[in-house]
């Protein structure tokens, strides 16, 4: 496969000239052929259109770390229907969203399901969190001795209900 930049600077030497932006558009825009019976890994992930406005449902291969399709929606049906069209699906890698996991339940009940590295950093942090509250006291204090006067320190440790992870980007 050239490079974008490399088909450019061989378009201008046969007197051509178009930019790299204009070869990487118009790569966009070329359907992707893709073998239906031959994805066997996905990840589903949503994503803004218009951050808080619009949002939609973006397909990967994850062999190929091609996009398959974007789904105008984050609705469950248009999921399910498009789940579907590729029957031989086994691994989904897929966000926190309980819409994706019932749909990918429902169209593929034998796949197995995967959290993306976003919720799985997330609940890794939440179950140490939950057993860092377990082994230690919600308050410890430090008990002032005669010879230093120092007053009782609280240390306060937040249950990992009240933690918020957000993601970034």
């Amino acid at each position: 496969m050239v490079s974008s930049v490399s088909t450019a600077q061989i378009l201008k030497s046969d007197m051509t000239i178009v930019s790299k932006g204009t070869i990487c558009n118009l790569l966009k825009k070329m359907p992707v052929s893709m073998d239906k019976n031959g994805t066997i890994r996905v990840c589903i992930d949503d994503f803004a259109f218009k951050k808080r406005y619009s949002y939609g449902t973006i397909m990967v291969d994850l062999d190929s770390h091609r996009i398959i399709d974007i789904l105008d929606s984050r609705d469950k049906e248009p999921v399910i229907e498009w789940l579907r069209n590729y029957p031989s699906i086994e691994i989904v890698s897929r966000d926190g969203s309980q819409v994706y996991s019932s749909a990918i339940t429902e169209a593929h009940p034998g796949a197995v399901q995967i959290s993306d590295r976003f919720y799985l950093l997330k609940n890794l942090s939440e179950a140490v969190g939950k057993y860092m509250f377990r082994l230690f006291p919600a308050r410890v204090e430090v008990p002032a001795t005669a010879t230093t006067r120092t007053p009782t320190i609280p240390i306060r440790i937040i249950p990992s209900n009240q933690l918020k992870l957000e993601r970034t980007g």
